[in-house]
């Protein structure tokens, strides 16, 4: 069985092809072209439609939705290529009667959106945990701007999500938020033991089940110990911490395993501090306590509430008042935007910029 089949690449659908050659009886693909995102990562959706044709006979469409509530399907399905929207069947969460919301913002996000959207959480009774709210955004630039961290023009310093999540546990840990740290660190572990970009909450417990609860939580405990302060510029840090990686003897991450973009803007990364990236700067609604994240980071990913919120243009600088009248099948664009309002149960907003609210609202309200 091959899970979440539209994001194949022709690789590995040629691999599947193969094992059919040769005696393979069954084989089962399960898949959503409308959330294929990764086509940067050689993905072509089209491949699971082609073969979907080719085993017509044996194909399924499924049409129900195990998710979201009716309202939610009810208006994710004006941006889908199915006839009729998803019918929902979570008795839980089947007849919520929260509908979906469009707000607006003047010109940048603050946190005021933040304050809110708690609020909100809190009138429809959901609490603000990790695990129940995403706030999602189309861009890591405009994640930094929602968690009030330094602005660096978009441009991330890190090498991979590896070197990132080690660096913001580590802070974490020092500003003295342990549990924090420590799940930041679990998830940053987990990911690379699995040779995965993301895990998920089962993922990372199926992972803790493995290696004991005590023994995991005392080796991730004496790794952070052995790490240098964050007291540190980001280039002083890593020099240091990759020393110590070569003396500590630690199941996870190797000496050079940290690493900061290298390019033009080298000089820049160096010199940036740990509280300009992962401090909080004033805001008056806690951060820490929900998921923040870009829609890819939550991909797979159920919450009870979330709120999306995009910029006038896409990554891209495609415009949204262009792009929302195309077919998802045809723009990768459109299928992230579709992944983002799929995730929530019961709660979902968009915030978008006050000029173009009257289009969003035309698309999703007609």
């Amino acid at each position: 069985m091959m899970d979440e089949a539209q994001d194949t690449s022709d690789v590995e659908m040629r691999a599947v092809d193969i094992l059919v050659e040769n005696g393979t009886r069954e084989m089962m693909l399960i898949g959503d072209p409308e959330q294929a995102i990764y086509e940067w990562r050689d993905a072509k959706p089209e491949l699971l439609e082609e073969k979907y044709n080719q085993w017509e006979k044996n194909s399924i469409l499924l049409d129900e939705s195990w998710r979201s509530s009716q309202k939610i399907c009810d208006f994710f399905h004006e941006i889908s290529q199915l006839k009729t929207p998803p019918v929902a069947k979570n008795e839980q969460v089947r007849d919520c009667e929260i509908s979906p919301e469009i707000w607006e913002y003047d010109v940048e996000v603050d946190a005021g959106m933040l304050v809110r959207f708690q609020s909100f959480c809190k009138s429809k009774n959901v609490a603000w945990t990790f695990a129940n709210v995403a706030v999602l955004a189309r861009g890591r630039d405009l994640v930094s701007k929602i968690q009030g961290r330094q602005d660096i023009g978009g441009l991330s310093p890190w090498q991979g999500e590896i070197t990132e999540g080690v660096c913001e546990s580590k802070f974490l840990f020092d500003e003295g938020k342990l549990k924090k740290g420590f799940e930041r660190l679990e998830r940053t572990l987990c990911s690379k033991m699995l040779n995965k970009d993301y895990c998920t909450s089962d993922e990372v417990e199926g992972v803790i089940r493995k290696e004991g609860f005590l023994a995991w939580r005392r080796g991730l405990y004496a790794f952070l110990c052995g790490l240098p302060k964050t007291d540190y510029s980001l280039g002083e840090w890593m020099h240091e911490a990759n020393r110590k990686l070569k003396i500590i003897k630690n199941p996870y991450l190797d000496e050079g395993d940290l690493q900061l973009k290298g390019g033009r803007y080298k000089s820049l990364y160096e010199k940036i501090v740990f509280e300009s990236l992962f401090g909080h700067q004033g805001l008056p609604v806690s951060t820490d306590a929900v998921k923040i994240g870009t829609i890819h980071s939550v991909k797979g990913e159920t919450f009870e509430a979330v709120l999306v919120i995009f910029k006038e243009e896409t990554v891209g600088r495609k415009k949204y008042s262009n792009l929302l009248w195309e077919s998802t099948l045809a723009s990768e664009e459109l299928r992230i935007v579709y992944v983002a309002i799929t995730r929530p149960r019961r709660v979902l907003v968009l915030a978008v910029p006050k000029s173009q609210r009257s289009m969003w609202e035309t698309k999703f309200f007609k």
